[in-house]
């Protein structure tokens, strides 16, 4: 099977999902009762776009081992093509729960939660990726996206957040019938990049600048 797994792999790896489908089938009937053995077909029909028979193979590798966190991941991300995002925050959590210590899983946690509108606990879970791993792109990138869309949060534990809300707490008078003069806005930047500077560290990422 070792042998087998590897050559499987290697297809998938080169895109070859339908050839690695029709060779898991030509598999002997003992090879086939592995976890393995579904999680490959399951990741074939994933990239093949036939979704249900993606979340039959995932399921069928959980029966085998459920306490693997790599298959409850990606069968909840294949309920999330789904858009069955109940499904797809069970699967992360349960994920999470076996293996704590993933920012991933988090940031993809965290992305449903935005998605189904729950911007507080995105808003959690996006913090928590950052705090496994600080330079996760897709993590800073959903932070600063979900807080851009949130007035108030009650977060604490981050730089980011903090600096949010400093940003926010700036007082701006503001008339549609009067222009901003220059000094204004040059006194506004002044004080949103001394906010920046004061509680963002070592944050090196593009759309910082944008905020600037």
């Amino acid at each position: 099977m070792k042998n087998n797994i590897e050559k499987i792999s290697l297809l998938i790896k080169n895109k070859k999902f339908s050839e690695a489908v029709d060779t898991l089938n030509n598999l002997d009937e003992n090879e086939k009762n592995n976890p393995n053995y579904y999680f490959l077909k399951g990741i074939s029909y994933l990239y093949l776009n036939n979704i249900s028979a993606a979340i039959e193979n995932f399921t069928q590798c959980l029966k085998l081992n459920s306490n693997n966190p790599t298959f409850y991941f990606y069968r909840g991300y294949t309920f999330s093509r789904l858009n069955d995002f109940e499904k797809t925050k069970e699967d992360y959590q349960k994920a999470i729960s076996l293996k704590p210590n993933a920012p991933e899983f988090y940031n993809n946690l965290a992305g449903v939660y935005y998605t189904t509108g729950e911007n507080e606990k995105a808003i959690e879970h996006y913090v928590k990726s950052l705090e496994l791993k600080k330079d996760l792109k897709p993590s800073l990138t959903g932070l600063l996206n979900v807080l851009s869309q949130t007035k108030k949060t009650n977060v604490r534990n981050s730089e980011i957040v903090l600096a949010h809300k400093n940003i926010n707490n700036i007082k701006l008078e503001y008339s549609p019938e009067k222009n901003i003069e220059d000094l204004e806005i040059k006194e506004l930047f002044e004080k949103i990049n001394l906010i920046l500077e004061n509680n963002v560290n070592d944050l090196e990422f593009d759309k910082v600048q944008t905020y600037r």
